[in-house]
C-alpha cells in the first residue's frame, strides 16, 4: 500500500529542477531571517521558519533520494531486483522462431504440463492412456489439417510450369557457376555441399513422373539462375541469347513464394537465402529496390528468428545451424548498410546485435546431418584462405562504416577532424585489402572462369579472384566518397576543405579505371565489365551518377579557376597547362558517355545518366570555347535525346522478331501475346501530356531544383 509521501515524491519527480528552485529561494529567505536582529523578528515566526526549513531539508533529501532511485542507482538496497528472462530459440528443421521475455511460454513452462505429459518414466498405470492420447492426437491433427486445407486460399501458380523455364543442364551449370565464382562467396548464403547434393536431385529426378523437388530449393535455384545469367557471355545483358523476361520470370516467382499465401513456409532459413538471393537479384538486374521486400524488411525477419543473437546463447542448436546463422546474419546487415547508402536517405538502424563473424571455416567442415559430430570443428588459423575468407574480410570494415554513417546523419554539425580519421581508417582498410589479394591471387589454384568445375564435385571450394578485389575495393572507395562529399561542396569557397576535394577526385577517377576494359561494342570479357552493364545503383560502380557528378563538378571548377587566374585574357601557356590538366577528367568522362550510349543500344531505357552527362560535357565545351551555355547545352541534349530514341526504337523492334513472329521464345512457352505498341497512338498525342517540359526534366533534374526549401526541417 503506497505511503502517504508516495504521491507528493511522484509529483515532486516530474519537475526536479523547478523543485529545486523554489526550496533554494525558502532556503535563502530562512538564512536572511536568521542574520537579522532579534528585536526586529517575531518568537514565534522564528520558530515557525526553523520548521519550515527542518520540513524544507526533509522533502529535499526524499527528492535526492527518489532521483537517485530512479538513475538506477541505490537499487541493491530494497533487493527488490531480478535477473532478466532471456530469450529462447524455438528451432526446427523448417521453422525458426524467437520467444522473448513476453511470451506466454515462459508462464506456461512454470505450470510443469509438458514435463508431466513428456515424462520418460515406466509407468503401467498410464501406458494404456498414453496409447489411447496418442491415437486421439493422430486422428485430431488429421482432421484439422484436411480442415486447414479446405480452408486455405490454392492460388494459381504465379508462372505456371516454372521448372519448365529452366534451361538444359548444361546451360543451368555455366549460370549456377556465374553466380559461385562471383556474389557467393562476398555473401556468404549457401551451404555449397548441401546445395550439390539438392542440385543433383533436381536433376536426377526432373524427367520423372512425380518430382520430389521442395520448393525452396527451387526458387533458390531460380534466383541464383538470375544472378548467374548477367554474368554469361551470351545470356548476358551483352549476349545474344539475353532474355530479360525469364529473368524477370524467375525473380517474381521468387517474390510470390515468399509474401505469397505460402509465407508460412519461408519462416526458416530457407526463406532466409531466398529474400537475401532476391535482394541481389533486383539490383543486379536494375529491378530496382521494393518498399515491401526490402533490406530492412529482411532484417527484421531475421530478427525475428534471433539470428541477431550470438549462437551460444542456445546451445542446443546444432554446428551446422550456428555457423549458417552467423554468415547469415553478416549477409544481412552488409546488404542493410548498402541499401541505406544507396537510397540516400536517414539509414536502417543496426540494432544491438552480439553475433559473431563467421568461423574461418570452409563448407565441407561442418555438415546439416544431425547425426554428424555435434562438437563444433575448431577454426582455420586466420592466414588461411578458406570460402568464408572474402565475407570476414569485408565484414571486418562494419563497424568502421557504421561511424561513417553516424557521422553523416549527426545533425548538429560535421567534424573535419573526425572526417580525415575515419577516411584514414578506410583507406588502411583498403590496402589491408589489396595486400589479401596480392598474396592469395598468386597463391591460390583457383580456377579460371572459362573452366567450369562439374557440378557433382561436393568438396569444392569458393577462390577469390580479381572479381572480388576490384568489387570490394570499389565498394570501400565509394564509402571515400560518401564520406568526403560534404567537406569537398564547400572547398570551392572554402579553401581548407581543399583536402577533401583532391580525395573525391582522386578517389573517382580510381573508380573509373574499373570502367577502362568495358568497351562495348565489344563484348565485354570480364564479370565485372558484365555487372557495370545490369547493375543498379552502387553496382554501376564508374558508370553512376555519383561518379558522373563529381568528376563534372571538378572540370568545371578547374575552367572557373583557370578563368579567374587569367582575368579573362586570351590564351595563355597557363591556360594550355590548365587544359591539359583536366585532359584525364574530360577523356574519362567521354568515355563513361560513349559506354552509357552503347547500353541503351543493349536494350537499358535508362536515359537519366547519359543525357545529364552529355549535358554536362556540353557545358564544359561551352564553358572553354566562351560560346553561350545555355544554346550549346540545349543543343547538346536534343542530340543526345535524338541518339537515344533512335536505339531505343531499334530495340524494341528487335524485341518484336525475336522469333521471327513477333513474339519471344518465353511469351510462347507462358502463353502470353507478343508486345504491340504504337508510337503514334492517340493517349500518347493526347494534350493532358502536353507539360512544361524542360531539360530540368528531361534529366531527371525537376525535383532537385527546390532542395534548398527542404534542407533544414520545420521547427516543432
Amino acid at each position: 500500500m503506497p505511503t502517504p509521501q508516495s504521491p507528493l515524491r511522484s509529483h515532486y519527480a516530474l519537475r526536479p529542477f523547478d523543485i529545486r528552485v523554489r526550496l533554494q529561494r525558502v532556503e535563502d529567505l530562512v538564512s536572511h531571517l536568521g542574520n537579522t536582529s532579534t528585536s526586529d523578528r517575531d518568537g514565534s515566526l522564528d520558530g515557525a521558519l526553523r520548521e519550515l526549513s527542518n520540513h524544507v531539508r526533509g522533502i529535499e533529501e526524499r527528492l535526492l533520494e527518489g532521483s537517485s532511485s530512479e538513475n538506477g542507482q541505490g537499487r541493491e538496497k530494497d533487493g527488490l531486483c531480478i535477473d532478466v528472462i532471456h530469450p529462447r530459440l524455438h528451432a526446427s528443421s523448417s521453422k525458426m522462431k524467437l520467444l522473448g521475455p513476453s511470451h506466454y511460454s515462459n508462464t506456461i513452462d512454470k505450470l510443469q504440463i509438458a514435463h508431466v505429459l513428456q515424462s520418460k518414466e515406466p509407468d503401467s498405470a498410464f501406458q494404456t492412456l498414453k496409447t489411447d492420447l496418442m491415437a486421439r492426437i493422430k486422428e485430431c491433427r488429421g482432421i484439422r489439417h484436411a480442415v486447414k486445407a479446405r480452408q486455405s486460399f490454392q492460388p494459381n501458380e504465379p508462372v505456371p510450369g516454372l521448372q519448365a523455364s529452366i534451361p538444359a543442364r548444361p546451360i543451368c551449370d555455366e549460370l549456377v557457376e556465374g553466380y559461385l565464382r562471383t556474389f557467393e562467396p562476398i555473401y556468404r548464403i549457401l551451404h555449397l555441399p548441401s546445395f550439390w547434393r539438392e542440385y543433383n536431385h533436381f536433376w536426377a529426378q526432373r524427367s520423372s513422373s512425380s518430382p520430389t523437388t521442395s520448393t525452396a530449393f527451387l526458387m533458390k535455384l531460380v534466383l541464383i539462375l538470375a544472378i548467374g545469367t548477367v554474368f554469361h557471355p551470351q545470356r548476358g545483358k551483352s549476349g545474344p541469347d539475353h532474355d530479360v523476361h525469364i529473368i524477370q520470370t524467375w525473380t517474381h516467382a521468387a517474390q510470390w513464394w515468399l509474401i505469397g499465401p505460402s509465407e508460412k513456409a519461408t519462416l526458416g532459413l530457407d526463406g532466409i537465402q531466398v529474400f537475401c538471393l532476391l535482394l541481389i537479384a533486383r539490383q543486379i538486374n536494375a529491378m530496382g529496390a521494393s518498399p515491401w521486400l526490402s533490406a530492412g524488411s529482411l532484417m527484421q525477419r531475421a530478427m525475428t528468428m534471433g539470428l541477431h543473437l550470438d549462437s551460444r546463447h542456445f546451445p542446443a542448436l546444432s554446428v551446422f545451424q550456428s555457423e549458417m546463422r552467423a554468415r547469415l546474419w553478416a549477409t544481412i546487415v552488409e546488404l542493410a548498410v548498402q541499401a541505406s547508402v544507396d537510397s540516400s536517405i536517414q539509414p536502417l538502424l543496426i540494432p544491438e546485435f552480439d553475433t559473431q563473424p563467421p568461423s574461418n571455416l570452409n563448407d565441407v567442415d561442418f555438415d546439416p546431418d544431425p547425426n554428424s559430430s555435434s562438437s563444433p570443428a575448431p577454426a582455420r588459423p586466420t592466414t588461411e584462405t578458406t570460402d568464408t575468407s572474402i565475407q570476414r574480410l569485408i565484414h571486418q570494415t562494419l563497424p568502421l562504416r557504421v561511424k561513417i554513417i553516424q557521422a553523416l546523419t549527426n545533425r548538429s554539425a560535421l567534424s573535419y577532424t573526425q572526417t580525415i580519421h575515419l577516411g584514414t581508417q578506410l583507406q588502411a582498410a583498403c590496402r589491408s585489402i589489396a595486400a589479401f589479394f596480392t598474396s592469395t591471387l598468386h597463391t591460390s589454384n583457383a580456377p579460371s572462369a572459362a573452366n567450369n568445375i562439374p557440378p557433382n564435385n561436393t568438396t569444392r571450394h569458393l577462390h577469390p579472384t580479381p572479381f572480388h578485389k576490384t568489387y570490394l575495393d570499389m565498394t570501400l572507395r565509394r564509402w571515400l566518397l560518401i564520406l568526403h562529399t560534404p567537406f569537398m561542396l564547400q572547398s570551392h569557397n572554402r579553401p581548407e576543405f581543399y583536402f577533401s576535394r583532391k580525395i573525391c577526385l582522386d578517389t573517382a577517377m580510381t573508380i573509373t579505371r574499373h570502367a577502362q576494359p568495358l568497351n562495348l561494342p565489344s563484348p565485354p570479357e570480364d564479370d565485372l565489365s558484365r555487372l557495370l552493364i545490369a547493375g543498379r545503383s552502387s553496382l554501376k560502380g564508374p558508370l553512376s551518377l555519383g561518379i558522373i557528378s563529381i568528376l563534372g563538378l571538378e572540370a568545371t571548377w578547374q575552367i572557373e579557376e583557370s578563368s579567374d587566374d587569367t582575368g579573362g585574357m586570351t590564351t595563355t601557356s597557363m591556360d594550355e597547362f590548365a587544359t591539359s590538366s583536366r585532359a584525364p577528367i574530360l577523356n574519362v568522362m567521354r568515355h563513361i558517355l560513349s559506354q552509357l550510349l552503347r547500353v541503351i543500344g543493349l536494350g537499358t531505357p535508362s536515359l537519366k545518366r547519359y543525357n545529364l552527362l552529355a549535358a554536362i560535357l556540353g557545358q564544359i565545351r561551352a564553358m572553354e570555347t566562351g560560346e553561350c551555355v545555355k544554346r550549346v547545352v540545349y543543343e547538346t541534349v536534343e542530340e543526345s535525346l535524338s541518339q537515344s530514341t533512335s536505339l531505343l526504337q531499334e530495340t524494341s523492334a528487335r524485341g518484336l522478331c525475336l522469333n521471327g513472329e513477333g513474339q519471344s521464345l518465353l511469351d510462347q512457352r507462358l502463353g502470353l501475346g507478343g508486345l504491340d505498341f504504337d508510337l503514334h497512338h492517340p493517349d500518347l498525342e493526347s494534350t493532358d501530356l502536353d507539360l512544361d517540359l524542360d531539360i530540368p526534366s528531361i534529366l531527371g533534374l525537376s525535383d532537385w531544383l527546390d532542395l534548398d526549401m527542404n534542407i533544414h526541417p520545420p521547427h516543432m
